[in-house]
């Protein structure tokens, strides 16, 4: 503050002491203020901003969910890490049986991100899939989950027809044929699996096993986000399939997102149990998943049945691989 001779000037000894003070007051606030007293402004308004600062819900919450994310982040590091651990004890399915379908350690040469991506997907199965595959499967009787499995089986119907072509087969494509003309028109749009019933049984194609017939070797093994076991075939199949489908250009994006949903919940109710039993009974649980992934596909390429208590993979919700584990 400046002296008050400065500031009243040479009339400072006429001026009473109430007007001085006034007038000081005035001087103060027009701008000539001490150092202290505007290093006392800056921090009062500082405060305030950082008040109104914390009254915001996205600032409030911000703090919280990083903390969330790197905890949920950290144990799937742990689960990945853990389960990358050789197992003291050696599984027969992880190591192949007598099938003579032996993994070869170069098939599988991304095996730590594919087991960080396995441990996610069963985090998300424990979650999310598995409680709504119960809660579907408590809710609807078994013919309506039926009746939503064949409306949905005959909807791929174009790509399996499609890849039945593809590899030459025309008995299993008139079939194929025969199936999509009874199950759309006498079983109500699909509904309805009458084909079965008239002696024309399911089946299914995709690319990947296309591929296969013309030699195509499986490459390394995958483990997809939510969709789960693969390989770099299958995976490339997968992609061809989708362009191969006509939903794909006149359905909405709501309606191919619902139709996948109703597919991998349908499929998942119908293996609690199993995937249960085969994770129970598994030292290393991604090793064993891997060598029924491979196990199935192959009897898929053969057009065979796969043997007994064999599954997809954990959250593998492709729906041109199911039919050999739905029933």
């Amino acid at each position: 503050m400046l002296p008050e001779s400065q500031i009243l000037g040479g009339a400072a000894d006429r001026v009473p002491p109430a007007q001085r003070i006034n007038i000081k007051r005035k001087f103060r606030f027009s701008g000539h203020t001490h150092k202290s007293d505007r290093v006392a402004d800056r921090r009062e308004r500082i405060g305030q901003r950082r008040e109104i600062l914390a009254g915001d819900s996205y600032v409030t919450l911000l703090g919280p969910l990083w903390r969330r994310c790197i905890v949920f982040l950290g144990c799937l590091i742990l689960v990945a890490g853990c389960a990358s651990t050789a197992p003291e004890e050696s599984d027969p399915w992880a190591e192949g049986g007598d099938d003579g379908f032996a993994e070869a350690s170069d098939n599988d040469p991304l095996e730590t991100p594919n087991r960080f991506m396995f441990a996610f997907n069963e985090a998300l199965d424990v979650v999310i899939f598995q409680p709504a595959a119960a809660t579907y499967r408590f809710l609807l009787p078994s013919f309506m989950r039926d009746m939503v499995q064949s409306f949905t089986r005959n909807l791929r119907t174009p790509v399996t027809l499609a890849n039945d072509l593809f590899q030459g087969d025309l008995d299993r494509a008139e079939t194929t044929m025969a199936r999509f003309m009874l199950n759309t028109v006498v079983g109500v749009g699909g509904l309805f699996d009458v084909a079965a019933d008239s002696g024309h049984p399911y089946h299914s194609e995709d690319f990947g096993q296309t591929l296969a017939t013309y030699g195509a070797g499986e490459g390394f093994y995958l483990v997809l986000p939510i969709l789960g076991p693969s390989s770099l075939r299958d995976g490339g199949g997968s992609l061809v399939d989708s362009f191969l489908d006509p939903l794909t250009y006149v359905a909405p994006q709501e309606f191919l997102l619902g139709r996948r949903v109703a597919e991998g919940i349908d499929t998942r109710s119908r293996n609690i149990e199993t995937i249960e039993e085969i994770k129970r009974d598994s030292i290393d649980f991604y090793a064993r998943v891997r060598s029924l992934y491979r196990q199935r596909r192959e009897a898929e390429i053969n057009n065979g049945a796969p043997q007994d208590g064999q599954i997809p993979g954990l959250s593998q919700l492709t729906p041109a691989n199911e039919e050999a584990w739905n029933d």
